[in-house]
C-alpha cells in the first residue's frame, strides 16, 4: 500500500490496466480449455482415434486425428487467436497454419465463437469439417 502511494496516477492506472487485462486473459483462457474439452468428448461420440495436445516442434497441435484419417489435425482457437475482437487470425496463427500446411497436414480450424452448444450438433459440426467436400485452405486469414 505505502508503495503504491508513492506512485505517480499515470503508473497507478498502468498498473490497473495490467491487473485487469491479466484476468480477462484468463477468463478467455478458462473458455478455450472448455471448448478444448468439448472437442475431445465429440471425437470420442464419433469414435475418431485422436491424440489431443502432440508436440509438433515447435508448435503444440490441439488435436491430432489418427488412423486412416492422414495427416489431419484440428487447432481450436480461442478468442486470443484474432485481432483485436474480429476475425482476422492474428499473425503467429496464420505462420503455424501456413507451416503445417506445407509440412503436408490438413489444418482444420474450430473458432471459439462458432462452437455449437449442444453435444449432437458439435458432433455434426466435426463430421462437417473432417468430411465435407472441400478440404482445408493452405492459408488463413478469415474464418
Amino acid at each position: 500500500p505505502f508503495v503504491m502511494a508513492k506512485l505517480s496516477q499515470s503508473a497507478r492506472q498502468y498498473l490497473l490496466m495490467i491487473q485487469q487485462s491479466a484476468v480477462e486473459k484468463l477468463e478467455l483462457t478458462r473458455v478455450s480449455s472448455k471448448q478444448h474439452y468439448q472437442v475431445e468428448l465429440a471425437l470420442k461420440d464419433l469414435e475418431l482415434p485422436y491424440a489431443m495436445e502432440v508436440l509438433h516442434t515447435p508448435y503444440e497441435i490441439d488435436v491430432v486425428l489418427r488412423g486412416k484419417l492422414g495427416y489431419k489435425m484440428i487447432e481450436v482457437d480461442g478468442p486470443l487467436h484474432f485481432v483485436n475482437d474480429t476475425h482476422a487470425y492474428h499473425i503467429k496463427t496464420q505462420l503455424k497454419h501456413r507451416l503445417l500446411a506445407k509440412l503436408g497436414w490438413q489444418v482444420y480450424h474450430i473458432a471459439w465463437d462458432d462452437w455449437p452448444d449442444r453435444t449432437h450438433n458439435r458432433q455434426e459440426a466435426l463430421r462437417r469439417l473432417l468430411f465435407g467436400s472441400s478440404p482445408p485452405p493452405a492459408e488463413l486469414s478469415y474464418y
